[in-house]
């Protein structure tokens, strides 16, 4: 039997602009795990501007909503807080796990697999057929092996780890030092949902110390 799911394309808003101020819309996660983000640019009138944003996001199928941006957000709950993470690629331990980097025939399986290991990661980012182009041409998207059986994918450029899933348990660590082994630099960065817990422990297990607060974001419904 054969099923095939049909996703509806949402697309983001940049500048959603209203009377009460102007915020950006992250919506394209909406069909895939109901999950909507708004980053506040500026307001004259904080709370009516959240409520257009919040009745918006509803409006177009999300069913939790997240917002950034703005001290005025301070008094919803705190639903995560991104941190930036780092250590010096001197000494750190060898693996051998292998990347491979991603061919334009395997560019739609990489994807989908990484939309799904990362639907439920906090703040992750969702890949659309566009952004997986544009890393594929860049040449920053990997499979990741050991043992000739698959490990892990992840994104690496530019000295920093943008992404990284584990596809199997306890591949989480050899996937780390394999893509620490694609970047030419004196030091690796990468960012992190502090609520996490698990891929913050193993990022601190492998000598990485936090090094500042990226955002907050906080849970409006």
């Amino acid at each position: 039997m054969v099923c095939c799911l049909l996703v509806i394309r949402m697309r983001n808003i940049p500048l959603f602009t209203t009377e009460f101020g102007v915020a950006s819309l992250v919506l394209e996660k909406i069909p895939y795990s109901g999950q909507a983000y708004i980053v506040i640019q500026n307001t004259n009138e904080p709370d009516r501007l959240l409520q257009e944003c919040v009745a918006f996001c509803h409006t177009a199928g999300a069913v939790s909503v997240y917002a950034t941006g703005a001290a005025f957000l301070e008094k919803h709950p705190l639903y995560t807080t991104v941190i930036a993470m780092s250590r010096s690629l001197i000494g750190l331990p060898l693996t051998d796990a292998v990347l491979i980097q991603v061919q334009k025939e395997s560019l739609s399986d990489w994807r989908e697999l990484y939309n799904k290991k990362m639907r439920n990661v906090p703040n992750a980012a969702f890949l659309t057929i566009r952004d997986s182009e544009k890393l594929l041409q860049e040449g920053n998207c990997y499979y990741i092996y050991k043992n000739n059986a698959l490990i892990g994918i992840g994104v690496a450029e530019n000295g920093a780890i943008k992404a990284i899933a584990s596809v199997v348990p306890g591949g989480g660590k050899d996937a780390v030092l394999a893509l620490c082994g694609a970047l030419h630099s004196d030091t690796v960065s990468l960012e992190v949902a502090a609520n996490n817990i698990p891929a913050v422990k193993l990022y601190t297990s492998l000598g990485f110390a936090e090094i500042g607060t990226i955002s907050r974001w906080y849970q409006i419904n």
